[in-house]
């Protein structure tokens, strides 16, 4: 079978080679026969008349010439009146030589009155007297019979009677015209082939052009389809066929508009309206049986310069549902979340430009929400980023099915959404659909069968009443949203001006502490702490201060708080921890080498995943006593995720690093957790060295927290030691170490030093 169909292959490709060769010499051959059939026509026509004629004049010569032989003969016997009859010797003399002729068959010599003279006919090879008994024979053999006068002068005196057989005559005639046919033959042919070859030599470019052209049009990916000036279809090639699963027999003679759904007069009229073109180009779709496919459509006119041929027109179709497909698949990808499939971004930025210009000219309000998660970051650290996603799709689900008609809800990267809100008549309209929002999130998220408390903190504000502009107005709602996290999460916010103020302060203290990294501003204090049992100074902590160029001084309270919150604390801690490092190691060799340092890590550092890695780095290169480092850190930072927390602290204190617990009875104490948690030192907090004395409740707690720490083999400091009464009560409890303003206040490096050295072996209470 497979045999078969490639020998059809091999002809069907032999005679689409030859066929226009073919069809040439044929052309030519049916011309050249034509042709010759008339030529030939034509000479046999000419070619009778010409030996007609001949006869007639060899006809005409034998009868003069046997008339002018009988006419002394036919005188005399007319004169004497005697004898009427000649002898057959003499018709034989006379006559057989004319009977020589092959076309005369018999002579008869007649008198004027119809008397026979003579007579003498063939028969077989020989001549023969004629007899009145012969004619009737005579006149069925001979296909003409001719007669012609006998003439003296203007006397008539007998006639010759001939009777001729022509077929020896229309045998020479056709013989004669056939070798003219042959030899017209033989030059046609010769003619044909000088013909064929001359045409086909000026034709070989221009039809080789054509056959390329088919060929283009043929193997076109894209469907081409030609048309009549009504819009008719007469041709089409391959791949327009294939588009529409069909035949060309099923569709010549179509109309184009069964086909497209731009019809016909519509492109016509799209092509007149700019003539010079005398083209359109454009989008249109298909019509299949079932279904509709997006095309992309050129149609040409093609116009011919006689007037008497009418307008075709070609259209060139290009499947364009791929093409779509991609770019819908990238408008998504560009303007849709990937994870929760809401706009994104970008198309939230666009549309809130969009409705601001509505609002702008309907003098109406729009509502900006600004929502975000809390609390999400430890569900995405904690459990995992699947865990954090399963979180936010839910989120956003929860969202959408608590907005109303009309609002517009993205989700703008990571814990972050927002609502936009048309037609806003009043802020409770705003007030309303929040409340709604933070209801939707009372109930806990199902993450692998357990369910997690997840909240919104959610910030408003309106245009135009808030801000003129997008820009503002989604500043403003993120101002209104981190304010109703500070107020305790799980609740909504409406911007107002003194916010602005604030969040600018803000602004200014974060660019600020960016400039003081950079210009070095930063500098550390110490603050000796005193082993109250020997009298002297043991350790220091290290304390930041914040000098300008200007040498104005600003308060850690005023800028930590919002490092932290800004995460500039990360870099701020990791240049404490860098310059005590370099204090230890400058001390070394010398009388206070045996000092150690101290240094507060906040939450935020505590839990940056590099810390550990920072940490012994720095003690590596330096080549310090890691002992001689203390790391101080506070009750909510541990509190806040226990088990990561005492995970981080064990790993610092695998180090030789110590570790202090500051700020001790302000927060969650718990001797449960007091156990596990690998630190050295207790801080116990200055509000209860503030307020104790020997007989109170803190002077009893205060007590209690010392034995406790010393039973379970820590060290304990107490801060916040301001008067004579607080460094007494502290040594009647026998708290081993002491610090504060009571023993000094913190000093900078080159007065700490002085002090250190100055008071070695004698404690000196500075007024």
């Amino acid at each position: 079978m497979l045999i078969t169909i490639n020998y059809l292959a091999h002809i069907s490709n032999f005679f689409m080679k030859y066929t226009f060769n073919f069809r040439i010499f044929l052309t030519l051959i049916i011309s050249t026969v034509f042709i010759m059939s008339v030529f030939v026509a034509a000479r046999f026509h000419f070619s009778s008349i010409e030996f007609d004629k001949d006869l007639n004049f060899q006809i005409a010569q034998s009868a003069n010439r046997i008339g002018e032989a009988v006419k002394p003969a036919i005188w005399t016997l007319f004169s004497s009146s005697v004898k009427r009859s000649f002898s057959d010797e003499f018709s034989s003399s006379l006559l057989d030589s004319e009977l020589q002729n092959k076309f005369l068959k018999g002579i008869v010599v007649y008198s004027q009155f119809g008397r026979r003279y003579m007579g003498r006919v063939k028969v077989n090879q020989s001549t023969a007297p004629y007899s009145t008994s012969m004619r009737e024979k005579l006149l069925s053999e001979s296909d003409l019979v001719s007669s012609y006068p006998i003439k003296i002068e203007t006397m008539t005196f007998g006639r010759v009677e001939l009777f001729i057989d022509l077929k020896d005559h229309k045998e020479a005639q056709f013989r004669s015209l056939m070798i003219e046919l042959l030899q017209i033959g033989i030059v046609s042919i010769f003619f044909v082939f000088i013909l064929y070859f001359s045409i086909k030599k000026a034709l070989a470019e221009p039809v080789s052009r054509l056959q390329v052209a088919r060929k283009t049009f043929e193997s076109m990916g894209e469907g081409v389809v030609f048309t009549n000036s009504d819009g008719y279809i007469y041709d089409s090639n391959p791949a327009f066929l294939t588009f529409l699963k069909t035949t060309n027999n099923a569709i010549t003679n179509k109309h184009i508009d069964d086909f497209l759904l731009t019809t016909f007069s519509q492109i016509k009229k799209l092509i007149n309206e700019n003539p010079s073109q005398a083209s359109w180009t454009g989008e249109s779709e298909c019509l299949l049986e079932t279904h509709k496919i997006p095309v992309w459509l050129i149609v040409t006119q093609i116009s011919s310069k006689k007037s008497d041929v009418s307008d075709e027109y070609a259209f060139i179709v290009n499947d364009i549902s791929e093409d779509k497909e991609q770019r819908e698949k990238l408008r998504k990808l560009a303007y849709y979340d990937v994870l929760t499939g809401l706009p994104n971004r970008q198309f939230f930025e666009r549309e809130i430009e969009n409705r601001i210009q509505e609002a702008k000219s309907k003098h109406r309000k729009v509502g900006l929400i600004f929502i975000d998660l809390d609390n999400f970051k430890h569900i995405n650290d904690g459990l995992g980023h699947e865990s954090g996603d399963i979180v936010i799709t839910e989120a956003g689900t929860r969202l959408q099915q608590n907005i109303k008609e009309g609002c517009f809800l993205a989700r703008l990267g990571g814990d972050e959404f927002t609502i936009i809100a048309d037609d806003i008549i009043s802020d409770d309209c705003l007030e309303t659909l929040a409340n709604n929002l933070i209801k939707a999130f009372h109930k806990p998220f199902i993450i692998h069968e357990v369910g997690y408390k997840v909240s919104i903190s959610v910030g408003l504000s309106t245009f135009p009443t808030d801000a003129a502009d997008k820009k503002n107005l989604i500043k403003n709602s993120d101002i209104a949203m981190y304010n109703a996290k500070r107020l305790g999460k799980s609740q909504y916010s409406f911007f107002s001006h003194a916010l602005n103020d604030e969040f600018t302060h803000h602004l200014d203290v974060y660019r600020d502490i960016e400039s003081a990294l950079e210009k070095q501003e930063f500098t550390l204090y110490f603050q000796p702490k005193i082993d109250l049992i020997d009298d002297k100074i043991v350790a220091a902590e290290a304390l930041i201060r914040w000098i300008k160029q200007d040498g104005s001084l600003i308060r850690p309270d005023k800028f930590i708080p919002i490092a932290e919150e800004t995460k500039q604390i990360i870099p701020i801690g990791e240049w404490v921890i860098q310059q005590a490092i370099a204090q230890l190691l400058s001390w070394k060799n010398t009388e206070l080498s045996e000092l150690s340092i101290s240094v507060n890590l906040s939450t935020v550092q505590l839990y940056d995943e590099n810390i550990v890695h920072y940490l012994k780095e720095n003690l590596q290169e330096s080549g310090i006593r890691p002992d001689l480092l203390e790391i101080e850190i506070t009750e909510s930072s541990i509190i806040k995720n226990m088990e990561r927390a005492i995970d981080i602290l064990n790993q610092i204190k695998s180090l030789g690093v110590k570790l202090s617990l500051d700020d001790f009875g302000t927060g969650y104490s718990s001797l449960s957790y007091l156990q596990r948690l690998p630190v050295d030192t207790l801080k116990i907090d200055r509000s209860f060295i503030a307020t104790a004395t020997k007989e109170n409740v803190s002077g009893k707690i205060l007590k209690t927290i010392i034995e406790l720490a010393q039973s379970l083999s820590m060290e304990v400091v107490a801060e916040g030691v301001e008067d004579i009464e607080h460094h007494q009560l502290i040594v009647m409890h026998h708290c081993q170490y002491g610090q504060g303003y009571y023993y000094s206040p913190p000093m900078a490096e080159d007065t700490f030093e002085r002090y250190a050295r100055d008071n070695q072996k004698q404690l000196t209470v500075i007024q």
